[in-house]
């Protein structure tokens, strides 16, 4: 599945790797504002 998606080109993937990075900044935000 992910090689579908990564085969369609370096404009998808950078859109994911934004997607991912976001809400992996998200989360250590949440994790560390408790």
């Amino acid at each position: 599945m992910a090689d579908y998606f990564f085969s369609d080109g370096p404009g998808i993937s950078a859109v994911i790797m934004a997607l991912a990075d976001a809400f992996y900044e998200a989360a250590i935000d949440q994790r560390t504002d408790g």
